[in-house]
């Protein structure tokens, strides 16, 4: 409870309330309050210092996942971007002679993905098609290719070496 001053003479405090200190005046408490509060406080600050430790260790381990995922994503994109210049230069796939062009075309590597992320042959193809009709660009002509060439004959000889060195029928 406040004391109100009036006429500059201060009133007494109602009985059995706790007198405020006047200006000037240091509050006593008794010892035994004043010792268990500080340690509460004490108790309650190492508590929070604990947690804001705590808290910190979570945040540094936090940015370094980020950093190491981060890192990982562009890992990723350099390989699968390796992997449509690789398609885009080859005689089979895209056919083009240098892959720029399939980037300056305006594609981008998300584009050429399939929907669980790898790399889309089709896509790549029909990528560097358009780029060089677009742009101008002159593609790589197909591979000669000789039909059946390194296939094995699915039937076998009817004929043996028995049959090799038997007389012929007059």
């Amino acid at each position: 409870m406040t004391s109100k001053v009036e006429n500059d003479k201060p009133q007494e405090p109602e009985e059995g309330a706790p007198a405020e200190p006047q200006p000037g005046e240091q509050q006593t408490q008794p010892a035994q309050e004043t010792t268990s509060g500080q340690a509460t406080e004490e108790g309650e600050q190492g508590d929070v210092k604990a947690q804001g430790r705590e808290a910190a260790k979570y945040r540094r381990q936090l940015r370094d996942v980020e950093a190491e995922r981060d890192q990982l994503r562009e890992r990723l994109e350099a390989e699968q971007r390796a992997t449509v210049e690789r398609i885009a230069t080859d005689r089979s796939g895209g056919r083009l002679e240098k892959p720029d062009a399939l980037w300056a075309n305006g594609s981008a590597v998300a584009d050429l993905l399939d929907d669980a992320g790898r790399v889309d042959h089709a896509k790549v193809v029909a990528a560097c098609e358009a780029a060089a009709s677009s742009l101008g660009v002159k593609l790589k002509p197909h591979p000669l290719t000789v039909p059946g060439e390194g296939s094995i004959p699915t039937t076998q000889p009817t004929t043996g070496w028995a049959d090799a060195f038997k007389p012929e029928p007059v």
